[in-house]
């Protein structure tokens, strides 16, 4: 299995806790003690819509040949590419080849991601509902 996480302290949830010896591949943000840093602001949104960890390795899938490229080389090339925190490994450390696990991650990353932005969207309408019913009460109006 192979898991990335990607969150402020990240590392604390693996640092000293997973074996090397279950067949378990983890890379996190960064380490127990720091953050991690969001990239691609969306101005219409004010919102960031990536993570520097993240859109590392995503984009690194896409440029690759997934077949052929180990966990290893992902996690060295998105561990110099991410340059606002130490990205960190865990687990089995056994360079492994990317293709059996990388799909079923992505489509949970992305599957997470839009559930996400779903509710970030709701959120929003909520919030905007709210405060156009609170003008128009203030104008009378309601």
């Amino acid at each position: 299995m192979v898991v990335y996480i990607e969150a402020c302290e990240s590392g604390s949830m693996l640092e000293g806790l997973l074996p090397n010896n279950i067949n378990i591949y983890a890379t996190t943000a960064s380490n127990a003690e720091e953050s991690s840093y969001a990239c691609y602001y969306d101005s219409k949104r004010e919102t960031y819509l990536g993570d520097l960890y993240s859109v590392n390795w995503m984009e690194d899938s896409d440029a690759e040949d997934i077949t052929k490229e180990s966990l290893f080389k992902q996690f060295q090339v998105t561990k110099k590419k991410t340059n606002e925190s130490h990205v960190m490994q865990y687990g089995d450390l056994v360079c492994i080849e990317i293709k059996s696990f990388l799909t079923k991650t992505i489509s949970c990353f992305i599957m997470f991601r839009n559930w996400v932005q779903h509710i970030m969207l709701v959120n929003f309408k909520v919030k905007l509902k709210k405060i156009n019913h609170k003008y128009l009460v203030q104008l009378s109006i309601v």
